[in-house]
């Protein structure tokens, strides 16, 4: 079974956030993460819209497709 817990370096040791029983000789994994970059990239939103006729129009597409499904 694997356990995810969070944690942080403390400049000396390794800190979990909660409490773990680990057993003496218990194999255990550690991921490091990269630092947090202070500054973000803004995120262009519009490139992962998909545009299409049907978009225009939202409620009214709707509305045809709940029409469909009663028939």
């Amino acid at each position: 079974m694997y356990q995810t817990v969070n944690a942080y370096y403390n400049g000396t040791n390794i800190v979990l956030d909660e409490d773990v029983s680990l057993r003496q000789g218990q194999k255990v994994m550690v991921t490091i993460l990269s630092p947090e970059q202070k500054t973000r990239r803004a995120v262009d939103w519009d490139s992962y819209v998909v545009k299409s006729d049907r978009g225009q129009n939202v409620e009214k597409y709707m509305k045809e497709m709940r029409a469909d499904d009663r028939v």
